[in-house]
């Protein structure tokens, strides 16, 4: 079972990667800045070149700076991206440890099948906090097309709270977006945006920004309009694949009015952010964009189209 693109979400793609793009030559302009003023002094024609030479100087500032400061970067980053994923994985156990908890990959492996991906990890989280998300292994590669080893975790909270047919359409929404590639795009379009924040918002960031602030807003927003669409798509085929659309509903529901009392702890919100981790409800901290940014639409809006669904029927 693979899933069918829309028109929309081939707009949203279009105009996430737009905003994101515009976010990565901001990055780009900020490191060739320094080296191409340099560059300028040492000609010694800062003030009088001509609007060739000015881009020409450009580029050279923007090789040299990415030179420069490009292989850190890209340390820093998937080095950060690793020791989130670690943290993601953190006080899990297998699922199939335990008796009891030998249905969650049995249910696993059939979605799987149903959705025609290969059978990822199960581990269960030892955790009251209702939680289900997918991510990878510490080892894989930052951005990997359909290479990686995903591992699906769910919590020992989201397990008590929900019923056997409520949790199985929610495996089926994680399994869902591995068949729409959902884990790989994230991961991919997530650099600029892990990087804009790093930059201007990090702990070493100078501060309040606002231009910085402005470019962390944009990468925000381009990641949610596309992330949005995708969660949308996931519901429609877990319903699709479990038959049960009812059953989705009523777990999103449920988890979005336990979690209300039981939040993700703040670090746990930076992980999933970080790594482009997928999840079932949105668990991470306010966006710099707001609304705009959510990862996730209204837990209200997704219950209402899986209603529809069911009186479809």
């Amino acid at each position: 079972m693979r899933l069918r693109h829309s028109v929309p979400l081939a707009v949203r793609a279009l105009l996430s990667v737009g905003l994101l793009s515009v976010v990565l030559l901001a990055a780009v302009f900020t490191l060739a800045a320094l080296p191409t003023v340099l560059i300028l002094e040492v000609l010694g024609n800062s003030g009088a070149a001509t609007t060739t030479e000015l881009n020409r100087t450009l580029l050279f500032g923007a090789a040299i700076g990415l030179v420069i400061a490009g292989p850190g970067v890209a340390w820093t980053l998937v080095r950060g991206v690793r020791r989130e994923r670690r943290a993601l994985l953190t006080d899990s156990r297998p699922a199939e440890s335990e008796n009891g908890e030998n249905a969650v990959s049995a249910a696993c492996r059939r979605l799987a099948a149903r959705f025609d991906v290969p059978e990822p990890r199960v581990r269960i989280r030892s955790t009251a906090t209702p939680l289900a998300y997918t991510t990878y292994r510490p080892e894989d590669p930052l951005i990997s097309i359909g290479g990686g080893n995903p591992t699906v975790v769910v919590s020992e909270g989201l397990l008590a709270a929900l019923s056997p047919a409520e949790r199985d359409a929610v495996l089926a929404h994680e399994l869902a977006h591995l068949a729409n590639g959902d884990l790989d795009l994230a991961v991919g379009l997530l650099v600029p945006v892990y990087a804009a924040t790093e930059l201007y918002e990090g702990p070493d960031s100078p501060g309040f920004d606002p231009v910085g602030r402005a470019f962390a807003a944009t990468a925000a927003i381009g990641f949610g309009v596309f992330s949005r669409g995708r969660e949308l798509v996931a519901d429609r085929a877990a319903a699709a694949a479990t038959g049960d659309p009812a059953a989705l509903a009523t777990a999103l529901e449920r988890l979005d009015d336990t979690n209300g009392r039981t939040r993700p702890t703040a670090d746990l919100r930076d992980h999933i952010a970080a790594t482009g981790a997928v999840n079932v409800l949105p668990i991470e901290g306010d966006s710099v964009a707001g609304r705009l940014g959510a990862t996730h639409p209204a837990t209200a809006t997704r219950v209402e189209r899986l209603r529809r669904l069911v009186a479809a029927e």
